[in-house]
């Protein structure tokens, strides 16, 4: 866990439990994305301007170990597991604040793009040097 640089706590609201009284499953994405957001952001120094160059979503793996209820207290934590050309891939768990138990994990493939052009570019020197740094890279 200790591998994990951004820890996010969520609060987990009555409108995110389903039917059969815990967090629905796609809820957990919103969730994720906090965490994505939280750790640009940390790294990066503020708020980003996410439109000049952008990164989009191009794949999201999640897997559900344990349901999470409404009063649980959960922290999503994250990091960034590998670079490439032009993409990011970030790995990140939920876990119950209080027991550390992993209830869901999910991997992020992001792609650095040009919103103009709709096509992809490099990630930028700068983003590739920022997330090494605070990596330990």
């Amino acid at each position: 866990m200790e591998s994990y640089k951004i820890s996010t706590p969520i609060q987990v609201r009555f409108t995110d439990i389903d039917g059969l009284g815990h967090v629905s499953n796609s809820v957990y994405l919103s969730y994720y994305d906090q965490g994505r957001v939280d750790y640009f952001e940390q790294f990066m120094s503020g708020q980003i301007n996410w439109t000049r160059p952008g990164m989009v979503i191009v794949s999201v793996k999640t897997d559900f170990m344990k349901p999470v209820l409404l009063h649980d207290k959960v922290i999503v934590k994250s990091r960034v597991s590998k670079i490439g050309n032009k993409s990011i891939e970030m790995d990140q768990i939920l876990v119950c604040g209080k027991s550390h138990v992993v209830h869901s994990s999910c991997k992020t493939v992001l792609v650095a793009i040009d919103h103009e052009s709709g096509e992809s570019v490099p990630v930028s020197d700068l983003m590739r040097e920022k997330v090494n740094a605070f990596e330990n890279r």
